[in-house]
C-alpha cells in the first residue's frame, strides 16, 4: 500500500488468521489496516473464494455504526490486494487485561454489558461476529469496543466442514466444531458466556490445563461458577450454564438478556455471607426477646407504691350568676404565603382568637380550601422541566431498548413509520439501569415513564435487570425518570412522531 492511495504504512501491529494489521497514517490521522492473507495458492479457486469472503466481511462492517463497535472506514479491492481500513484504537485488549489481573464482579458486569450491546446491535443488522474472543475487545477507560466482525476465517459460514484443529481456541462455540454453516447470533452468545465465566472465576469453563480442547468444547462438563469460586453467588450459575448449553436452541434470545440476568445475580450476596448474616440476625432477635421478658417480669413484680389518705375537702358553694353569652367572633381570613402553596390552590385559614378572662373561648372558624387552579399541560415538544438531584445523579445511567436488542439514543426523535427506525416505536420497550459511581445512594429506586408530561407507567427499579414498559408505544415525547426516595436522579428523553 502506497502513499498515493492515501495511506502510509508506519508499523506492523500484529497478525492473526484474518491477516496482518498495520498502523497507517492519513491526512486526517492514524488508522488500522488489516491485509488479506491466505495459506492457499495465490489465484487458486480457494484463494479467490477466501479473498472474496474477506472483502464481503469488510463491506458488512461498513454498515455498522455504533459507539461500542470499531468503525470500518474503507474496503480496498485493487490490483489483487485486499485491505480493510478501520479506526485505530490504542486501548488495551481484554486479553491483556485478563492476563494481568482479576476483575471484580462489578467491573466484569460493566464490560459485558457494553459488549452485549455491540453484539445485539450487529445481530439486528444481520452481522454475526463468529470469532469473539478477548483479543477482539478493546478497553478504553471504562468503555469497551468490539472489532473484527465476520472477518475471521473461523466466522466464514460457507463451508460445511468444521474449523480446523489448528485454528481452534477456547472461546469458540460447539457449532464451530460441527458445521460452520450453523454459526449464528447464538454462537456469539456462547463465546460471550465463556468470556464472562473467565472474568468471574479466573479460568475457562472447561477447567485448567485442557489437553484436548475440541473434545472439551463438545462434551466436557461445566462446573457452576459458584463451585469454582465460593465467593460468587449461586444466582450466576443458571444464566451462565444456560448460555453455555451445547444446544443453541436452549440459549437466550439475545446477549443483553444473558448479561441482564448476570447483573441481577450479582446483586445477591454470596450464600456464605447470607448464612453469617442470618445467624447474626437470629442472635440479635434472641437477645432482644430475653431483654423484653426481663422487663416484663420486673414490671409485674415491682412493689406497690404506698399512698397517703387525704381528708375530703368540703364542697364549696358556688353562686351561679347568669350572664349573656358573647357573640361568636371570627377573624378575617389569612392567606398562606405563596411559598407555602402545595399545588392545590391557596389555603384559607382562620387564626384562633385569644379567650377573654372570665368568658368562654370564641368559636374558631373552620378552614376553607379554595378550588385548585387549572394547569394546562405544555405542548408535546416542550415537556415540563424535571429537577434532577445533582449529587445523587452521578453514576446512574438509563438504557432504553426496543424488543430487547434495538437501543434507542437519548434525545433522539424518529417517526413511527420510518423505514429504518420505525420498528423502535412498534416493539416492546424496556429499560436497563446501571450505576457506575463510587457510592450508591441509599433508598428505593423507582422508574417512571411519562408521555407529554403524563405518567403512563411506574415500576420499582432494580439495577442490571430489564424493566418492561407496561403500555404499547405511542407517538409523543417520552421522558423516563429514575427516582431515589422520590428524588429524580437521572432522566432519559426521546420522541416518537406520528
Amino acid at each position: 500500500m502506497s502513499a498515493s492511495e492515501g495511506y502510509q504504512l508506519i508499523q506492523r501491529l500484529g497478525t492473526g488468521v484474518g491477516g496482518a494489521v498495520y498502523l497507517a497514517e492519513t491526512g486526517s490521522g492514524q488508522v488500522a489496516i488489516r491485509q488479506f492473507e491466505s495459506k492457499s495458492v495465490p489465484n487458486s479457486e480457494s484463494w479467490r473464494a477466501e479473498r472474496e469472503r474477506f472483502l464481503e466481511a469488510g463491506r458488512q462492517m461498513l454498515g455498522l455504526s455504533h459507539p461500542r463497535v470499531v468503525t470500518v472506514l474503507e474496503v480496498i479491492d485493487e490490483a489483487g490486494e485486499a485491505f480493510v481500513a478501520m479506526e485505530y484504537v490504542s486501548g488495551q485488549t481484554l486479553e491483556a487485561a485478563l492476563a494481568g489481573a482479576r476483575f471484580t464482579p462489578a467491573q466484569a458486569d460493566g464490560i459485558l454489558t457494553q459488549v452485549a450491546t455491540a453484539l445485539d446491535y450487529a445481530h439486528a443488522h444481520g452481522v454475526v461476529h463468529g470469532d469473539l474472543k478477548p483479543s477482539n475487545i478493546f478497553l478504553i477507560g471504562k468503555d469497551a469496543k468490539v472489532s473484527d466482525f465476520a472477518i475471521s476465517p473461523r466466522a466464514r459460514q460457507s463451508q460445511y466442514r468444521p474449523v480446523p484443529a489448528s485454528l481452534v481456541h477456547g472461546y469458540l462455540s460447539p457449532e464451530h466444531l460441527r458445521d460452520r454453516t450453523s454459526i449464528d447470533a447464538r454462537s456469539d452468545q456462547y463465546s460471550l458466556a465463556v468470556i464472562a465465566y473467565q472474568m468471574y472465576t479466573g479460568q475457562s469453563p472447561y477447567g485448567k490445563n485442557v489437553v484436548d480442547l475440541p473434545s472439551a468444547i463438545l462434551i466436557a462438563p461445566v462446573l457452576p461458577p459458584s463451585e469454582v469460586d465460593r465467593r460468587l453467588p449461586s444466582s450466576l450459575d443458571e444464566p451462565l450454564l444456560k448460555a453455555l448449553n451445547r444446544d443453541p436452541n436452549q440459549r437466550y434470545a439475545s446477549c443483553m438478556r444473558l448479561v441482564a440476568l448476570l447483573g441481577a445475580g450479582l446483586i445477591t450476596q454470596p450464600e456464605a455471607a447470607s448464612r453469617r448474616l442470618s445467624k447474626s440476625i437470629y442472635a440479635v432477635a434472641i437477645a432482644l426477646l430475653l431483654l423484653l421478658l426481663a422487663l416484663l417480669w420486673f414490671w409485674r413484680n415491682k412493689p406497690p407504691v404506698p399512698t397517703v389518705a387525704k381528708s375530703p375537702a368540703p364542697n364549696p358553694v358556688v353562686a351561679v350568676v347568669p350572664h349573656p353569652t358573647p357573640p361568636v367572633q371570627t377573624l378575617p381570613p389569612k392567606i398562606v404565603p405563596e411559598a407555602k402553596k402545595t399545588g392545590t390552590g391557596p389555603i384559607v385559614s382562620h387564626a384562633p382568637k385569644k379567650p377573654k378572662v372570665g368568658g368562654e373561648p370564641p368559636v374558631v372558624g373552620r378552614a376553607v380550601v379554595g378550588h385548585p387552579p387549572v394547569h394546562k399541560l405544555p405542548p408535546a415538544d416542550d415537556p415540563p422541566p424535571v429537577q434532577v438531584d445533582p449529587t445523587a445523579a452521578q453514576g446512574f445511567t438509563i438504557d432504553i431498548l426496543s424488543r430487547g436488542t434495538h437501543r434507542i439514543e437519548s434525545g433522539s426523535s424518529f417517526r413511527a413509520d420510518d423505514p429504518e427506525l420505525g420498528e423502535l416505536g412498534h416493539g416492546d420497550l424496556s429499560a436497563l439501569i446501571n450505576f457506575e459511581g463510587q457510592h450508591m445512594p441509599p433508598g428505593r429506586l423507582t422508574l417512571v415513564w411519562t408521555i407529554d408530561g403524563v405518567v403512563m407507567d411506574s415500576h420499582p427499579a432494580v439495577l442490571k435487570r430489564m424493566i418492561e414498559y407496561g403500555n404499547e408505544p405511542s407517538p409523543g415525547t417520552y421522558k423516563i425518570m429514575l427516582k431515589s426516595n422520590g428524588r429524580v436522579v437521572q432522566t432519559f428523553t426521546f420522541r416518537i412522531t406520528p
